[in-house]
């Protein structure tokens, strides 16, 4: 009789949290919605200035910042020595005469032409 009473409780519980599992990823679900909405609504009242700003900010730096990273040449001493001999974007190896493109902060170099598409 105990055994039953325990099959009971344990069926119980388990209907109980199937249940809260399916309401809180429908509630998920419904408020993901509504933001989405939300969003999709504030877009289209930007002027078509402010749609290049949000595009450019969406879709990478501005030009003139990527062109006032500093670039060099492989065979320079200070690259070729005590570096990488390989691009990470494209994994090829430097070339004498490949014109790389160094990051600013952390001194990393790639291909000019490999790098500038991911900014």
């Amino acid at each position: 009789m105990i055994s039953s009473g325990v099959n009971l409780v344990m069926t119980v519980i388990g209907f109980a949290v199937s249940v809260m599992f399916i309401v809180f990823v429908c509630t998920r679900l419904v408020c993901a919605r509504i933001q989405l909405r939300a969003s999709r609504r504030s877009f289209p009242t930007a002027s078509r200035s402010d749609l290049s700003v949000l595009e450019r900010g969406l879709h990478g730096m501005e030009p003139l910042v990527v062109a006032s990273f500093p670039t060099k040449e492989f065979g320079d001493q200070s690259i070729s020595s005590g570096q990488d001999t390989q691009c990470t974007v494209c994994l090829a190896e430097y070339q004498p005469k490949d014109v790389l493109r160094i990051l600013p902060y952390c001194r990393h170099a790639f291909h000019v032409t490999c790098i500038d598409i991911w900014f």
